[in-house]
């Protein structure tokens, strides 16, 4: 009779184990399942403007992870590139390319979560980026912002 107290207590165990495990994992997969969010997270913007009477082509990622582009601006003069280093601290870091003659760590710093990205190309515009790390997620969020509405 005892040993069949102990069985079942055994069993039972193993079955709360195994469906708390089960549900754990499908919780886990329905809020982190790369194959459904990597899509919007990479998934890049592409903005065609005119600056001075010159077409500009920006494209950037609304979501970037450190080493990878998070924006390329490009025009019938040149192109350049902007990409993520990382965060340190209230400092975000980027590499700017432009052409074959210009390669530099462009340094934005902010006193909170969020920062104010002018690529040179923008500059004499209302267009400004507003990025977010998220050191969480390992990522740079960002939004393309006119006069402080997004675009």
């Amino acid at each position: 009779m005892a040993r069949t107290c102990v069985d079942t207590l055994i069993a039972t165990g193993v079955a709360v184990l195994l469906i708390s495990g089960i549900s754990h994992a499908q919780d886990i997969r329905r809020i982190d399942d790369r194959s459904l969010t990597r899509d919007r997270h990479e998934r890049a913007v592409q903005a065609v403007l005119e600056i001075e009477g010159q077409k500009v082509e920006l494209v950037f990622q609304r979501e970037t992870v450190p080493g990878g582009t998070f924006l390329t601006v490009t025009s019938s003069r040149t192109s350049s590139i902007y990409r993520y280093l990382g965060q340190e601290g209230n400092v975000i870091k980027f590499r700017y390319q432009r052409g074959e003659s210009v390669d530099t760590v462009l340094t934005y710093s902010s006193n909170s979560s969020r920062f104010v990205v002018i690529p040179e190309e923008l500059q004499y515009t209302r267009l400004q980026f507003e990025v977010i790390p998220l050191s969480e997620r390992g990522i740079l969020s960002a939004a393309l912002l006119d006069d402080g509405h997004p675009r």
